[in-house]
């Protein structure tokens, strides 16, 4: 399970809600008027976000009868989206800062910072998309983990996509994922098999006997 994962799923007939005036761009050109920086061929989109804006009812991931610590948050994100035409093709590319914030227990504020990079390619009926990204994150990935341990995510996406009628495409996309467990399609849960233990799936194993195996220790005896 501790392997590189590529997950594949294929797009059929996916409409395009939009008008006649956005059909006439590309789905990756950027609209000149949300734009407001231009640096030559070089377009700049800068925005700022404020999110989870709140009481954190449980700061510490503590249960109920250790009497949960609560505390004010929210989460500032200043980011650039970056747009950089070359022919008919567009450099696109995304920097963003995560800054968490709580106002009593400073050992949970912190700061993730993302990067990404692509080079799409709009043809007449033809496209295809690579981006790649980072992310060096210092938030808490998910319940089963406690500690907000710095960690590196990266992320590899595919698309190529054929343009059928006027609104309408089928596309087939592929990810590059680094955890322990994948589910595609809704698949079932197989209690057997491992769950966690790599990058985004936590730190530990569960379920089946890899998960009996984390509380075993074991020992030779010889006569």
């Amino acid at each position: 399970m501790n392997r590189v994962r590529i997950a594949t799923a294929l797009a059929v007939a996916s409409l395009l809600l939009a008008s006649g005036t956005v059909a006439a761009q590309t789905a990756d050109e950027p609209d000149p008027a949300t734009v407001p920086l231009r640096l030559g061929p070089l377009w700049v989109k800068p925005t700022i976000a404020l999110t989870n804006i709140g009481i954190d009812n449980n700061v510490f991931n503590q249960p109920e009868d250790l009497n949960p610590k609560s505390d004010f948050t929210f989460t500032a994100t200043p980011a650039a989206d970056l747009w950089l035409r070359m022919g008919r093709t567009w450099v696109v590319g995304r920097i963003a800062e995560d800054f968490n914030w709580y106002q009593t227990y400073a050992s949970e504020r912190n700061a993730s910072t993302a990067y990404s990079a692509g080079w799409h390619v709009p043809l007449t009926r033809l496209g295809f998309k690579v981006d790649a990204a980072r992310r060096n994150a210092r938030d808490r990935p998910g319940f089963e983990i406690d500690a907000r341990v710095p960690r590196t995510e990266d992320r590899l996406n595919g698309l190529f996509e054929l343009k059928t009628f006027s609104k309408t495409f089928i596309g087939v996309t592929a990810r590059r994922l680094r955890t322990g467990r994948v589910r595609i399609n809704g698949a079932p849960l197989d209690k057997r098999a491992p769950h966690g233990g790599f990058k985004l799936s936590g730190i530990g194993r569960e379920w089946g006997r890899y998960g009996i195996e984390e509380f075993l220790e074991y020992k030779s005896v010889m006569g």
